[in-house]
């Protein structure tokens, strides 16, 4: 059994250090390609080693409790959140706003449909499931816990190095990883996930949010289902 001081450090080096030394790494190596492929490489890794853990309930993997009380709640924030999103896409990137929808419609529907389950099953196996299994012992309280998963989730995204992104995921890992500890559902956390994912790419901010746009418009490089989030 590690000791706490020892899983602090394996937190810091998994959620902080990886990130950070995979965004160098892509720096230096000009890398512009997918990161899809990295998430299922990790989520999978994540899956063996918690599997390997008799403590772990694989239930939470494939739980889908639609009637569970908070599902209102996540809906209502959606509501009052999503809004906020598309206000902000249209602040910081007025010639992006809705050019998905209105330029590419079909790309932006399979877009909706491959987002969920191509980036954020995966990003929610590594960043929620694992973060709370591994590590949610190390927080005494459901605040602190929210707050770290809102920093690694941010850090999760440092690669594609800029404030907005950070910021924006910031948000958005507190916001899914409450949903997760309350329902227990990797699923509902990740139709979460996706519906402001799917928001945030519709409001233009897309720019931000994959490697392959650095300068000009999310339109000069046309957005693919590889899913770079």
């Amino acid at each position: 059994m590690p000791t706490q001081l020892g899983r602090w450090i394996e937190l810091v080096v998994v959620y902080g250090a990886t990130p950070v030394a995979l965004a160098w790494l892509f720096e230096r190596l000009s890398y512009r390609r997918a990161m899809a492929p990295l998430l299922w490489v990790l989520s999978a890794v994540a899956l063996f080693l918690m599997f390997r853990d008799p403590g772990f309930d694989r239930a939470v993997l494939f739980r889908l409790p639609l009637g569970h009380p908070y599902v209102r709640i996540a809906a209502l924030r959606f509501g009052l959140l999503a809004p906020v999103l598309l206000a902000l896409g249209r602040w910081l990137t007025a010639s992006d706003f809705l050019w998905f929808p209105r330029r590419r419609p079909a790309l932006w529907l399979a877009f909706a449909v491959l987002y969920p389950a191509l980036s954020a099953v995966p990003q929610g196996i590594l960043f929620r499931v694992y973060f709370l299994q591994r590590f949610g012992l190390l927080f005494e309280s459901g605040a602190w816990l929210l707050v770290a998963g809102a920093v690694v989730f941010s850090l999760g995204h440092v690669i594609f190095r800029n404030a907005p992104a950070l910021v924006i995921t910031a948000v958005g890992g507190a916001l899914f990883l409450d949903t997760y500890v309350h329902t227990r559902s990797m699923l509902l956390a990740a139709a979460e996930h996706g519906a402001y994912g799917m928001v945030a790419f519709t409001a233009g901010l897309g720019r931000f949010l994959y490697l392959g746009a650095r300068k000009g418009s999310v339109n000069a490089h046309a957005l693919s289902p590889e899913l770079r989030l």
